[in-house]
């Protein structure tokens, strides 16, 4: 469905934007060290609301929900078609939803899934934003 099709692409860009250029709400930091150094998130600096953590819970919960949305619709070739970005939109919520959770909760995260979504989150994010721009331009590829 092409509704599906758009917030594949939408959410899998607007995480991947997060992921790569907003601050990560698990790491405490110092405000004068972070004013000092400047931010590396020039390009959406000035838009705070992207580090609001319910902001963030939900775009992961929406991002999981259309990602598995994507696989269980059947058109065209079922699953192959929307393989790479559902699998990114995915991986994307997955890491939005964990961090969300290691910063509201007190309870530990294990090592390897902190390892894999929280210190691995800017490679999760550049594939976010690569399946989407890939999905945008070439919509009826079959392996993609």
């Amino acid at each position: 469905m092409i509704q599906f099709y758009f917030l594949s692409i939408l959410f899998n860009l607007l995480t991947g934007l997060i992921l790569v250029y907003c601050k990560d709400l698990t790491v405490e930091s110092d405000p004068l060290e972070e004013s000092a150094s400047g931010s590396n998130s020039e390009l959406i600096n000035g838009f705070k609301g992207l580090d609001n953590s319910t902001f963030r819970l939900v775009l992961g919960g929406l991002c999981v929900i259309v990602s598995i949305m994507k696989l269980l619709s059947s058109y065209d070739v079922a699953v192959i078609g929307d393989l790479v970005p559902a699998l990114a939109s995915l991986l994307g919520g997955a890491a939005l939803l964990i961090e969300y959770y290691s910063v509201s909760s007190d309870s530990i995260i294990p090592e390897h899934v902190q390892e894999l979504f929280v210190d691995n989150r800017k490679y999760i994010g550049v594939a976010c934003i690569v399946a989407a721009v890939l999905h945008f331009i070439l919509p009826n590829v079959l392996f993609l």
